[in-house]
């Protein structure tokens, strides 16, 4: 009898021993559930975004952005005594924000304060003269420019970095700038100083773009019925930027050509080789 006591407290004490604990575990999840930070919910809970509410402009003040083209400074600029540059700066500085492209590395830290002179806020990194210097050229920029305060974006220590959006702040509001490089592969073949940025890899922020020129029937043969002969020949030039994209445009200039002409010489000339 007393065997059996002892047998039944001890199912007791175990029983009460996984109420207890199963309430904690219960009590933890709800907690854990209240805060929104449990595992589960933290992977299958989906962020909803409303497009037009974060695409709606927020600065409602009158608002001055003012952006200028390429930069490659050498020298200081913003002192120069010339009344077209300075009424140029004028406007920069007179902005609420003024971009520029940073084309290319700073050969002297020090004219980053000319950049500030002339009322530069925010610049670009990305573009065909990034890598001038190599890499450590584009960091140090980078970071002559974050010392001075400047924002920049375009370039990183891998594609995150580089595709990383920047913020900088005024009184009125909050400007944010994505820097981009676009690329042509027939332009830039991958042997050229334009270095991507890639993932644990340093370089810039590339969008890679394929040209294409569509033409139509029509403009087609427009163009045939516009075609000259002179003393039966004649001449077609093309301009371009490197041997790969010589050879392609050269490729499609020939056909283009044929066409041409077999849609607008004498039947008696139409021997196009």
């Amino acid at each position: 009898m007393i065997t059996n006591a002892r047998f039944i407290a001890r199912r007791v004490t175990r029983f009460a021993t996984g109420l207890a604990i199963g309430g904690m575990i219960l009590g933890a999840g709800a907690l854990l559930d209240g805060q929104g930070a449990r595992m589960g919910d933290a992977v299958l809970r989906t962020a909803r975004h409303d497009p037009a509410s974060e695409l709606a402009m927020k600065i409602t003040a009158p608002f001055t952005f003012a952006a200028v083209g390429d930069i490659a400074i050498t020298r200081p600029i913003a002192g120069i005594n010339d009344p077209r540059f300075q009424s140029l700066f004028s406007v920069m500085r007179d902005a609420d924000m003024t971009y520029a492209n940073m084309e290319g590395p700073l050969e002297d830290d020090k004219l980053v304060n000319d950049l500030k002179r002339m009322g530069v806020r925010i610049m670009t990194t990305a573009n065909n003269h990034t890598m001038d210097a190599g890499v450590e050229g584009m960091f140090h920029t980078m970071r002559v420019l974050d010392d001075a305060g400047i924002t920049n974006a375009g370039t990183g220590k891998d594609l995150d970095d580089a595709r990383r959006a920047r913020f900088a702040a005024t009184p009125k509001g909050v400007v944010g700038i994505v820097g981009m490089y676009s690329i042509d592969s027939a332009s830039s073949p991958p042997e050229s100083r334009y270095t991507d940025a890639r993932p644990n890899w340093p370089g810039l922020n590339p969008l890679r773009v394929t040209p294409y020129n569509i033409v139509s029937a029509e403009q087609m043969n427009s163009s045939a019925a516009s075609t000259r002969w002179v003393r039966r020949s004649a001449a077609s030039a093309i301009h371009s930027t490197s041997p790969i994209a010589s050879r392609r445009s050269a490729t499609a200039a020939r056909m283009i050509w044929r066409a041409s002409c077999r849609a607008s010489a004498p039947a008696s000339r139409r021997r196009i080789s």
